[in-house]
This record gives structure tokens, C-alpha cells and sequence, in this order.
């Protein structure tokens, strides 16, 4: 496996973007809120994806996103902020030639196998008299995990990213970024959005299996 990762800030006191790599778990949390309720909980999805990795099975994933969405909600809790905070987590996992995905929220998983490249996550958002409502971790008891479980085959790439991806993906064409080693990939993508000016942070992680 040949991973990379880039991020892009406009202050780094407020980015709330974590991300996790190891051998075989890969992740995108993606901190909501106002005060440190956001940051928290983004650092608690990512510290606990290391002690639980790697996920063997797509009940093993929603076991782990329902009980996070407890203790996220629980230390959250404790920071007595005014505002409601939250994080979404898009996770990838490998286990005996397979990927697991789970994901929650509005960040995005893309896959490109061989010349096709199709998004993997469901944007789980709902738009209503005009405001915009992003289902997270943290933000309520009832959870609904979007999994998926397939094969992965050599040259796979994996694209998590946060929901930054969005405004990028409205002015460039995703495949002609998805080309090279993974820290190429993460640099171009990075590079390209900071051209952008866009005024949003962002957070990118990208796998290849070898």
C-alpha cells in the first residue's frame, strides 16, 4: 500500500480537519461547530480509529461509528459549549484483499480503477428552505452509516477527502488529477485548490494498492 496526505488551511487555530493513515486504515474526519467542539471531536474519531483498526467486517464498522458517536457526543458535553459540534469520519479499511468503507457526513471517497473514477460516499446532507443540514458524529443519538465492502485490486486508488473537494471538483476534472504516485496526486490536488483562492479548508488523503 503507498499512501499520501495534504491539507490546506486558511488558520490553523480553527482547522478542524484530522487525518489518519496507517497500514491498512485510512481516514478523513472533518470537525463541525463553533469553539473547540469541532476540533474535539474530529482528534476523538481519529484517536479511536487506531486503537479499533484494522476493521474486519462492514458490523464492525457500525458497531465502532455508534459507539464513537457516543463518546463524541459524551466529550463534547464536557467542553459546555453553546453551539452543537460534531465531526463527519470517512474511513477506508483493508482487510484480506478487500476495502471496507464507512462514512458519515459530507466529505467524499472516490475510487479510480483502471480508467473510471466514480464517488464511492453518499453525501448525506439535506437541504431544506434554503439551509444546509450535514449529518456528522456527535449531533445525535440515531446514526446512519453509509458501508460499502468490495475487492481491491492492484493500481486501486483511493481519494478520501473533506468537503472542500466540492468546490475543486466544479471547476476540474477529477480523473486528470488521479495520475501518478499518491504524493504527486496529493500535491496537485492541494496545489490546485490553494490556485483556486477557495475559502474553505481542506484535507486529502490517497491510497494506491500495490
Amino acid at each position: 500500500m503507498r499512501y499520501a496526505f495534504g491539507t490546506f488551511f486558511l488558520d490553523e487555530r480553527t482547522f478542524a480537519d484530522r487525518i489518519f493513515v496507517s497500514e491498512d486504515t485510512f481516514a478523513v474526519a472533518d470537525g463541525m461547530g463553533g469553539g473547540k467542539g469541532g476540533i474535539l471531536a474530529a482528534q476523538t474519531a481519529v484517536s479511536e480509529i487506531e486503537r479499533s483498526r484494522p476493521f474486519k467486517s462492514i458490523s464492525e464498522i457500525e458497531d465502532f461509528f455508534r459507539t464513537l458517536n457516543r463518546k463524541i457526543i459524551e466529550e463534547v458535553a464536557r467542553l459546555g459549549d453553546v453551539e452543537v459540534a460534531g465531526t463527519t469520519l470517512s474511513l477506508i479499511s483493508f482487510w484480506e484483499g478487500e476495502f471496507l468503507l464507512g462514512h458519515v457526513g459530507d466529505s467524499k471517497v472516490f475510487l479510480k480503477r483502471g480508467n473510471k473514477v466514480e464517488m464511492i460516499s453518499e453525501d448525506q446532507v439535506l437541504i431544506k428552505n434554503g439551509r444546509k443540514t450535514v449529518k456528522a458524529l456527535g449531533i445525535e443519538w440515531d446514526l446512519k452509516v453509509h458501508t460499502l465492502k468490495d475487492k481491491a485490486f492492484k493500481g486501486d486508488m483511493f481519494l478520501i477527502g473533506s468537503d472542500g473537494l466540492e468546490k475543486l471538483l466544479s471547476k476540474v476534472n477529477l480523473k486528470d488529477l488521479l495520475v501518478g504516485d499518491p504524493q504527486k496526486v496529493a500535491e496537485s490536488i492541494v496545489d490546485t485548490y490553494r490556485g483556486m483562492n477557495l475559502k474553505e479548508d481542506l484535507a486529502v488523503v490517497v491510497v494506491e494498492v500495490e
